[in-house]
């Protein structure tokens, strides 16, 4: 395989990824709502920080 055609398919499998990661937040906001849905992000980024700090 080519350069050029493993770095689409990388793209491809990037803008897939990308989608689901937006359909999951979505599917998350509906069900927790908009301001508990902030609140796990802010958990998640804390937790996050703590168990692999810079």
């Amino acid at each position: 395989m080519g350069a050029a055609f493993q770095e689409a398919a990388g793209l491809t499998a990037l803008h897939a990824a990308d989608a689901v990661i937006l359909d999951t937040e979505q599917r998350i906001t509906d069900a927790l709502g908009p301001e508990r849905s902030a609140q796990l992000r802010d958990l998640l980024d804390e937790l996050i920080a703590t168990l692999a700090p810079e």
